[in-house]
């Protein structure tokens, strides 16, 4: 990670082929999350450069006539909400002013040669750590991204294949209407008109059904979910799961839930809601943990998840690290 990123303001760091790499591919991730919880007053400047970068993709090809025409109008609908699909960004360190450099930034790549072309089909939105984000799809139905998560779809073919490629975790209320699928590395739900919630991360797998009726495929196995009923994939497979009410994507409202997760699961859901690093004993990571933590103040949430557990925490704000140890 360069050092000289400190130095870089919104359009310089929009132009820099390794932050683009990260932010269209989710190159160097783990770097990039490392590097902002070092920098935390770097966040405001990432979001805006991060904001840019989504909305255009870059060609080192001469545009043709009709590219150029396309390119204007996309700079044009960047300053206004798509008809089709529109984003509503609630990152926790949002200001006033992180659109200013917009405008600027695109003359800057222009001029330096960068060529701006909106996608034909492909829309991507996605959230870094401590941010939750609305998203239109464009048969009005909605997804709701919670931290570091990733939505994917084609916006031609929507009208007859209504298909999201989903990294993190997002709730969704769909509309009625074709077969609407969201696909993971993990497996797949399919429903025709519902509401449902989708954990797909590493060592975390699970669907919980709100409304409507869900159907979840992973390999061979496949389970159909009716309100109330969720699954989470296990060593043996997918297997049952049951709940009350909202608790599972109360997270929309600043509430984490868990039921018989291990302990790094909790922590790794910390670090993306407050963007801290959580460093524990090993000894720990598999024990389990049902509680809840609050978004909002990292001590309370902290206790509210080590208290119970007989651990220790210290918080290191300097670093934005959180070192957890037994008693």
């Amino acid at each position: 990670m360069k050092k000289e990123y400190t130095t870089y303001d919104t359009e310089a760091l929009a132009q820099d082929s390794t932050f683009i790499a990260w932010v269209k591919h989710g190159e160097e991730a783990q770097a990039w999350s490392d590097w902002l919880s070092a920098h935390p007053g770097q966040r405001e400047k990432v979001a805006a450069a991060r904001q840019l970068v989504e909305a255009v993709t870059f060609e080192e090809e001469s545009p043709t006539a009709a590219q150029t025409e396309r390119m204007w109008a996309n700079i044009e609908a960047g300053t206004r909400e798509s008809a089709d699909v529109q984003a509503r960004v609630v990152p926790l360190w949002e200001r006033p002013r992180a659109w200013m450099g917009a405008a600027a930034a695109v003359a800057v790549l222009i001029l330096a040669g960068w060529w701006l072309l909106q996608d034909a089909g492909t829309e991507q939105f996605a959230t870094a750590v401590a941010e939750q984000r609305s998203v239109d799809l464009p048969d009005g139905s909605t997804v709701t991204l919670n931290a570091a998560s990733t939505v994917t779809f084609d916006r031609e073919s929507w009208r007859n294949e209504r298909r999201i490629e989903l990294a993190g975790e997002a709730f969704f209320e769909v509309e009625e209407g074709a077969r609407f699928t969201v696909t993971t590395d993990y497996g797949e739900v399919e429903v025709l008109g519902t509401s449902f919630n989708v954990e797909a991360r590493p060592q975390a797998f699970a669907v919980h059904c709100f409304t409507g009726k869900v159907q979840v495929r992973h390999d061979a196995q496949q389970v159909v979910l009716m309100p109330g009923e969720g699954t989470r994939l296990e060593a043996g497979g997918l297997e049952e799961l049951l709940f009350e009410g909202e608790e599972a994507a109360a997270w929309r409202t600043g509430m984490h839930t868990f039921e018989r997760v291990p302990l790094r699961t909790v922590f790794a859901e910390l670090e993306r809601q407050f963007g801290y690093q959580v460093s524990y004993p090993e000894a720990v990571a598999s024990r389990p943990y049902s509680g809840f933590f609050e978004s909002g103040e990292l001590d309370e949430a902290l206790r509210a998840v080590c208290w119970p557990m007989e651990l220790q925490y210290e918080i290191e704000e300097g670093r934005q690290r959180v070192v957890v140890t037994k008693e």
